[in-house]
């Protein structure tokens, strides 16, 4: 990624404020207060005090005005630049795998977004380790960012099971828990090395309290037929052999699903019967030709 660009765009949409901006506004009180001097000469002279009063009403005006504007220093675009490219970040994939069947939309290259790889390796309160596959992050270097701002998208040997992690929503936008206010003050502070140590840590910590959904639960679905949603361990009747999932795709960012031997079957009588039914079909169509060749 051009860090240049993104750290140029980062500086430009802060809060953050320069040393010329501030002293802009201690000289925009000073001409302020010149003018009210002049005016108290005048005073004494013709004694009106309407000008008077109505300049110290814009003085105010313009304290006010001064004292709401951002005083978070601006840090310059070159340690921001730097600090980037110290991160693992990463271009958009060309073949966007992370986006099965367009479900979550077209992610857009924008200059206001970092993004990176991430190979999950959740650490389970028991002390066990869940390989959760590799996800591609994306964090919203916006100000206004909606929520967290970090989206997490599976992208190579995840689960296809919601949304294939269980701090992440169904919309792909990540649950930060209690960090939610500490992110929002790094991104004020452009310190983006530390958040993205925080959504990396996020990832690959499972905290039982407040996931989306829960592991074990995960697995008992996944051990059930895709198909028709026997479960060798709870169904009733002649154990069929599970086998991985004829049609799965290497080149997509699931694993194999499992589907029962009866299903496979079912799926291969199925495609016979077509494949007859269309030869018989297509038969059937030239037997027709031809006689109306020959009565021609």
């Amino acid at each position: 990624m051009n860090t240049k660009d993104i750290a140029q765009h980062i500086v430009a949409n802060s809060d953050g404020t320069t040393l010329d901006e501030i002293k802009s506004r201690s000289r925009m009180l000073s001409k302020s207060l010149r003018k009210i001097r002049m005016l108290e000469r005048q005073v004494e002279q013709d004694g009106d005090t309407s000008q008077i009063q109505l300049q110290w009403v814009r003085l105010r005006r313009k304290v006010d005005i001064a004292v709401n504007k951002p005083y978070n220093w601006s840090a310059p675009v070159d340690r921001v630049e730097s600090e980037l490219a110290e991160l693992p970040l990463c271009e958009t994939p060309a073949q966007q795998e992370f986006l099965p069947g367009s479900k979550w939309g077209e992610v857009s290259e924008t200059p206001h977004y970092l993004q990176w790889m991430h190979e999950c390796k959740l650490q389970m309160p028991d002390g066990s380790v869940e390989d959760m596959g590799t996800f591609f992050v994306r964090l919203n270097t916006d100000r206004r960012a909606i929520g967290s701002g970090v989206a997490v998208y599976p992208h190579k040997n995840c689960y296809e099971f919601h949304s294939s992690h269980p701090h992440v929503g169904s919309g792909q936008h990540m649950c930060m828990g209690e960090a939610g206010e500490l992110m929002s003050n790094l991104r004020r502070t452009h310190d983006w090395a530390a958040m993205y140590d925080i959504i990396s840590a996020t990832l690959d910590t499972f905290n039982p309290d407040s996931p989306f959904w829960r592991i074990d639960r995960m697995h008992q679905e996944l051990q059930r037929c895709r198909r028709c949603g026997y479960d060798t361990e709870r169904d009733d009747g002649p154990e069929r052999d599970m086998i991985p999932d004829p049609n799965w795709d290497p080149n997509g960012p699931y694993r194999p699903r499992l589907v029962c031997s009866e299903c496979i079957e079912h799926e291969r009588k199925r495609a016979f019967t077509n494949a007859l039914n269309d030869a018989q079909y297509n038969h059937n169509n030239l037997v027709t030709r031809r006689r109306y060749h020959d009565n021609a």
